[in-house]
């Protein structure tokens, strides 16, 4: 990989800027606008929050549910919830849930990009009410998020003192976490792997190797989780209760429609899907100028296009042809947040700065 001038402090920055944004998540779940706790009305949120508060009753009564097979999140939860009183332990789980979406998103465009990129990112992505609906709902759909955005930091912006083989299998374990969360996470992580697989190309042979790190991590963090699931529950099959559910909605194609409703009616008021074909599209602008951009900017532009478009394309065979009714649904397709997001800061961090120079050799945190 092509060095970055200034690399030699990235590691003691990186505890810093995590750190830093925790901090923060704790003050924008304590006085922002998204609230600690779910919505009165709502009920699946609550089922998780019960299973916070009281697992091995549970457990006992039901054993191994769709619910509690979201492992990654559920276990994390019974954590905090057995340390701190409920409130206290839900700000805590929401801020950690933030910082695991915030943190590598400043990570990544400060290593590539510089200061004053990052910090754009960090206020878009907590300005963002789309992933704030998301983390703010105590539903799997949030964590899932912030897992997939841990194995991007993991893949292209970790300490550099890391081996790249550890990393990317970090990496790969954190797409499994994120899969065994809520298996349409999958849609994401395959378009992560996909801008990561881009974005550090420099050989057919380092592809390879990436993509052998990633699923040794992958496979060897559903081996951990499998364990886990069979020691607390006796059952290897930590997917088996969401796969179950997978196999019903196929069987009865109208299980899903009956749910959220038919036709497509609800395109014309569906804003909040506009967001990633117009990063994608200033992306295509700025790919205009390809001779103007080093080799890492080109491979990062290219890397974060083609994730947006892998997401977009995954998501859309879901919803039209597959008929999984994900885009009409706000909470499953938040996930589509997290490619915009990068997508955006690349545009930004490219947009920022004067072709040929590397601001990364001056910015310092």
């Amino acid at each position: 990989m092509e060095i970055i001038p200034g690399q030699a402090k990235h590691e003691l920055a990186q505890y810093k800027v995590f750190l830093l944004v925790f901090l923060a998540s704790v003050l924008l779940v304590w006085i922002g606008p998204y609230g600690n706790i779910g919505s009165v009305g709502t009920l699946d949120p609550w089922i998780y929050t019960g299973y916070f508060l009281h697992f091995n009753d549970l457990v006992a009564r039901a054993g191994h549910t769709y619910y509690v097979s979201r492992a990654p999140y559920v276990y994390l939860g019974v954590a905090l919830y057995s340390i701190f009183t409920p409130l206290v332990a839900n700000l805590l789980l929401k801020a950690l849930l933030w910082t695991g979406i915030a943190a590598p998103l400043v990570l990544i465009t400060r290593k590539y990009f510089g200061l004053n990129a990052a910090l754009i990112a960090w206020v878009a992505t907590f300005a963002n009410p789309y992933l704030g609906m998301a983390l703010s709902w105590d539903y799997p759909d949030g964590p899932a998020i912030s897992f997939t955005a841990l194995g991007l930091w993991l893949a292209l912006a970790p300490p550099s003192r890391w081996p790249p083989a550890v990393t990317l299998m970090l990496a790969g374990a954190c797409w499994t976490m994120a899969a065994i969360t809520n298996m349409i996470a999958v849609l994401i992580v395959l378009s992560s792997v996909a801008t990561v697989i881009v974005w550090r190309a420099e050989s057919l042979k380092q592809t390879f190797l990436d993509l052998l790190a990633i699923g040794a991590g992958a496979i060897a963090g559903l081996g951990v989780w499998s364990t886990a699931s069979w020691l607390v529950l006796g059952q290897w099959n930590i997917l088996g209760p969401q796969l179950a559910q997978i196999a019903y909605a196929k069987a009865h194609p109208d299980y899903l429609q009956d749910m959220w409703g038919r036709g497509y009616a609800w395109l014309a008021d569906c804003y909040r899907l506009f967001a990633l074909p117009i990063v994608l599209l200033a992306s295509a602008v700025l790919l205009t100028r390809w001779q103007a951009w080093r080799e890492l900017e080109r491979r990062a532009l290219l890397g974060s296009m083609v994730g947006g478009l892998a997401a977009a394309g995954l998501f859309a065979w879901q919803e039209f042809v597959a008929h999984k009714v994900l885009l009409r649904v706000s909470y499953h397709s938040s996930y589509l947040a997290l490619p915009t997001l990068l997508a955006l800061a690349v545009v930004g961090g490219l947009a920022l700065r004067q072709p040929g120079r590397w601001p990364a050799a001056k910015a310092r945190l």
